[in-house]
């Protein structure tokens, strides 16, 4: 893991001085407990909020009691939701359904549930040597944003849910246009996966009919069948021109 312990200088439009806890939602053990220490607490800290998780309240009682009060009394929560742990969804479920507000954050965006999409969320990718330093950087800055608009952070439906923390009011226009903002977030967020994975299967195809012309030419099938062939299983006709005689120029290595 990349080095995160040294010091930060909060950006303008961080939360310094916001005062209050920040609730983490995370799994326990291995790496997740590094990452809480070396990233979530100090990028809390940072925002000058108190990092709190679980395992920091756990006292003899009830445990549900205890997270239920620790979500409560928290200012904000952060929610990781990296391999989509029943603990942490049945918490933010909690949070959710009393309105609190909650940045969400993961390495894989497969595992934020789709209705859940339209909302912010930090994606951290662990092959990256500075993942550690810019995730840091980016839960400081989104604290502070989500100090100076709570509201941005909570679904429509519990907007006006009012147990534990009191959101502002809105007027019927303010909430249409939050739905609105949100329902297009959302479509843009899906639009551009989509995109994403249907240019990562084209290339897999075209990779395949590549395949496919090489592997005819090394038996020794003339242009014509070949073309029909690639074309029977969706090859543009002037792309499997191109590429057979792409292929011939080259030369077919027998052996390949």
């Amino acid at each position: 893991m990349a080095d995160t312990t040294s010091a930060s200088t909060p950006e303008p439009g961080s939360a310094a001085g916001l005062g209050g806890s920040c609730f983490v939602l995370m799994p326990f053990g291995g790496w997740f407990d590094e990452y809480y220490e070396r990233v979530y607490r100090s990028a809390i800290e940072d925002a000058g909020l108190v990092a709190t998780r679980a395992d920091d309240v756990f006292t003899p009682g009830s445990i549900i009691d205890q997270i239920v009060s620790g979500i409560r009394s928290a200012r904000m929560l952060l929610a990781d939701l990296t391999g989509r742990n029943p603990n942490v969804f049945y918490e933010l479920g909690l949070a959710h359904a009393i309105a609190k507000p909650v940045i969400l954050i993961t390495d894989a965006i497969d595992d934020v549930p789709f209705d859940l999409r339209a909302l912010r969320v930090l994606a951290y990718d662990r092959n990256d040597p500075g993942w550690g330093s810019r995730l840091r950087h980016d839960i400081t800055r989104a604290i502070g944003e989500v100090g100076r608009a709570p509201i941005e952070t909570v679904l429509p439906a519990f907007v006006r849910i009012s147990s534990g923390w009191e959101p502002p009011e809105m007027t019927a226009a303010d909430k249409a246009v939050l739905e609105l903002r949100r329902d297009v977030a959302l479509l843009r967020g899906e639009i551009q996966r989509a995109d994403g994975l249907s240019v990562g299967a084209q290339r897999r195809e075209y990779d395949d009919y590549e395949f496919q012309v090489r592997r005819y030419l090394r038996a020794g099938l003339g242009r014509l069948d070949i073309a029909r062939r690639l074309i029977a299983r969706g090859a543009p006709l002037e792309w499997v021109e191109r590429e057979i005689e792409r292929q011939q120029a080259q030369g077919v290595d027998p052996n390949d």
